[in-house]
């Protein structure tokens, strides 16, 4: 039986109900769908700068490892050809400065009994004074008795310049030489400047400002080194009148040491290359190239770090982390890496 024109009219009524409901609704359900996508999408995008912030600090990270690993290898090899030069050279040139100094008082000797000879001269034959006069005139006596004390005495500059860069070779090459025990920093640091205060007067005021509290463990006389090396070069680097400042404070399980001049400051490509050995600036034979070479080797030894900050005309600042206590570094690595942000060393 056939329904009635008013059941297909209840139905094709309640169909367009159903209709208009889905279109009121249906709009809603995927606004709250996209609502919900965007969501998930803004957190996505967040985790994935997140990741990307993190891969780049990592990128960062591993590039400096291996620029310290490369050093080290240098540092590593170079250190035992270093080591076997200067056993090489050390004692012949430790013979050839005694004997220019045994040379300098034997001239020194014949100089006074070519003296006493010429008080007496007038009273030889004039046949024999005529041939010393010709002879003296030969070999241009006069220059010769001038000349001989310099040569010496320009050898033995050589020989102590020759003494020193195997100095700084001995040093350069050593690895274990040396104990570590407590040392104030504070001392060090005035020795230091006392040691380098010839190539300092003149040139620059040194502000102090050293805000560390806590002894040292490491090797004294190497430490030293590390800042006779920063004050002298920061010295050369000023042309006219400057200013020296060292800086020091506690930082997590290290210490932290400035070391900033207003020199002259550096290159890109000079300051990628200052702890590389036998690099240097200076005119030739005025450096070895060794200083902060040997800066470097000494930091590393003390299981320190060294950066630098500098550019043309804006002075050039050092800064080192040291750990209080070296032997226990490895456990303090840990916890520095939970320190907060205020451990961060700020930058020169």
């Amino acid at each position: 039986m056939s329904e009635t024109p008013d059941a297909d009219l209840k139905k094709q009524l309640e169909a367009e109900r159903k209709a208009r409901r889905h279109a009121e609704f249906e709009p809603k359900r995927r606004e709250s769908q996209l609502l919900s996508l965007n969501n998930v999408l803004t957190r996505s995008l967040a985790e994935a700068r997140k990741l990307n912030q993190e891969l780049k600090a990592s990128h960062e990270q591993l590039q400096e490892s291996h620029r310290q690993l490369l050093q080290s290898e240098k540092m590593a090899s170079l250190g035992q050809l270093s080591a076997g030069i200067a056993h090489e050279i050390n004692n012949p040139v430790g013979f050839i400065h005694s004997n220019l100094g045994t040379l300098e008082g034997y001239l020194d000797d014949l100089r006074r009994l070519l003296k006493l000879y010429e008080r007496h001269e007038h009273l030889l034959p004039d046949e024999a004074r005529a041939d010393i006069a010709d002879l003296k005139d030969e070999i241009d006596y006069r220059y010769l008795m001038d000349d001989l004390p310099l040569i010496v005495s320009e050898s033995r500059e050589g020989t102590e310049r020759v003494r020193q860069i195997v100095q700084d070779l001995k040093e350069f090459s050593r690895t274990d030489e040396g104990r570590f025990k407590q040392a104030d920093l504070t001392q060090i640091i005035e020795s230091s400047l006392n040691i380098a205060h010839n190539a300092i007067k003149y040139k620059a005021e040194v502000e102090r400002d050293l805000q560390h509290s806590r002894p040292l463990t490491c090797m004294p006389n190497q430490i030293s080194q590390i800042f006779v090396n920063l004050f002298v070069n920061a010295a050369q680097a000023i042309k006219k009148q400057g200013t020296i400042t060292v800086r020091t404070r506690d930082i997590g399980p290290d210490i932290l040491i400035e070391v900033a001049d207003t020199g002259s400051g550096m290159s890109e490509d000079v300051r990628a290359r200052i702890f590389d050995p036998f690099f240097t600036t200076k005119p030739v034979g005025q450096g070895t190239g060794l200083g902060l070479a040997i800066v470097y080797g000494i930091i590393e030894r003390h299981r320190g770090t060294i950066t630098v900050e500098s550019a043309p005309g804006k002075g050039t600042c050092f800064q080192i982390t040291l750990p209080v206590n070296p032997t226990a570094a490895d456990a303090g690595d840990d916890q520095a890496q939970g320190d907060d942000a205020s451990d961060t060393p700020d930058s020169c």
